[in-house]
């Protein structure tokens, strides 16, 4: 399984067919840990339904799976993206703890806000799009799913908030970790200032 959506769906079946509820943050939370590996996230699930009792939540997996996290910089684009301010804060964390560099962070942050420009006012099949500007039709459809909810004015401000924490990162702050969780903040908040 490549895709989150279906790691997740088989992590759920596996409690759901074990009679128990999952919050979907602890879902979330235990396909990030396990993305490479569907034994172990079968795994996984069964130790927790033998080790706890009633509904599996959040922090729950975050005890037992924490250390276990495999963050990149797309994991904490993606859920700072989609809204999602405090897991993708908790994933930041996690990647700089084990040793990622801020300034990739940025980038691909950067990236994905620049490809959502892109597709905002796009009209059209994934196909034609991607050929006018390079990129594939899956990237489109990923960009396109990202720009949902934003608007253009919150976009423009976080390409720009963007362009300058990578200065920031890149030698312009005395602390570039903080850089970066003021843009994933702000781009969780949809480029919304405030």
């Amino acid at each position: 399984m490549k895709r989150d959506a279906d790691r997740s769906a088989f992590a759920s079946g596996e409690f759901r067919a074990a009679g128990r509820r999952v919050a979907p943050g602890a879902l979330r939370v235990l396909v990030s840990a396990f993305q490479g590996d569907l034994a172990e996230l079968a795994s996984a699930c069964q130790q927790l339904i033998a080790d706890t009792s009633g509904d599996i939540r959040e922090s729950t997996v975050q005890t037992y799976y924490a250390g276990r996290m495999e963050t990149d910089a797309f994991a904490v684009a993606d859920a700072a993206l989609a809204g999602r301010a405090g897991e993708a804060l908790v994933l930041l964390r996690h990647a700089i703890d084990s040793g990622a560099d801020p300034v990739p962070i940025v980038a691909a942050l950067a990236m994905k806000l620049r490809s959502m420009a892109k597709v905002l006012d796009a009209r059209g099949p994934a196909a034609r799009i991607a050929a006018e500007y390079g990129m594939a039709p899956w990237q489109i459809d990923r960009a396109r799913r990202d720009a949902q909810g934003w608007e253009t004015a919150g976009l423009g401000r976080a390409i720009v908030f963007a362009a300058e924490t990578d200065e920031r990162v890149k030698g312009a702050a005395r602390d570039p970790e903080y850089a970066v969780e003021r843009l994933v903040a702000f781009i969780a908040k949809r480029g919304e200032p405030g």
